[in-house]
């Protein structure tokens, strides 16, 4: 009968035993170091995506041109240019100045545009390959962004074409364009150093015809 208690006695302080380790294998698993620092930089390490602007608002100074047909090269009297302010893909300021001291070729394109799609990358190779003049712009904008249509976001499609110029992404109202004066994509616009403008358009640009607008643009008629 004692050697009966004894047995019977013990299954319960072993099974405390036993429970009482498992306790403390478990906390020391849960309490580990290692375990807990690797947990943390798993959830942590992780690179955030960065913000990509695809439209954003944009602030406009002055008087904004009226909306007209291709206008050949030679200065138009009266017209000049209002100051646009806004953001580039990544959200950092780009400006376009009148008057500045700096002359400019711009360049309306849309993701979707079957035109501006084919016309990108062959400009941007172009403007690769060749230095602008000392005091001359080339800005694209991109406007008319529409998800539901091809090619989107603007941004990727502007990373595939090699574009390195600067680009200054429309509001969803497409005001930059609608303010400058276009009516349609693909446009340009050129300007003087004064804000004048030298001349305006629509349809795709060979590289031959980029080279002649850029020339254009470094030449200023004074008042």
């Amino acid at each position: 009968m004692a050697s009966t208690e004894r047995t019977s006695l013990s299954v319960p302080v072993i099974g405390a035993i036993i429970g009482l380790s498992i306790l403390l294998i478990a906390g020391a698993l849960t309490l580990a170091p290692g375990t807990h620092k690797n947990t943390t930089t798993s959830a942590t390490s992780a690179t955030p995506r960065s913000t990509v602007v695809e439209t954003a608002p944009v602030t406009v100074t002055g008087r904004g041109l009226p909306v007209t047909a291709e206008q050949p090269l030679g200065h138009k009297p009266g017209l000049r240019i209002p100051s646009v302010g806004g953001t580039n893909f990544s959200g950092e300021k780009v400006q376009l100045l009148a008057g500045n001291h700096r002359a400019k070729v711009v360049l309306f394109v849309s993701h979707w545009c079957d035109e501006c799609r084919r016309e990108l990358p062959a400009l941007a190779r172009y403007l690769g390959a060749h230095p602008l003049p000392a005091g001359t712009d080339v800005i694209a904008v991109s406007t008319g962004v529409d998800k539901s249509k091809v090619n989107y976001p603007p941004s990727t499609w502007f990373a595939k074409a090699g574009w390195t110029a600067p680009v200054l992404v429309d509001s969803a109202d497409g005001a930059t364009m609608r303010l400058l004066g276009a009516a349609s994509v693909p446009a340009y616009l050129v300007t003087d150093t004064s804000g004048q403008v030298i001349t305006r358009g629509y349809g795709s640009l060979t590289t031959a015809q980029l080279a002649q607008l850029i020339r254009a643009a470094g030449v200023t008629v004074k008042p």
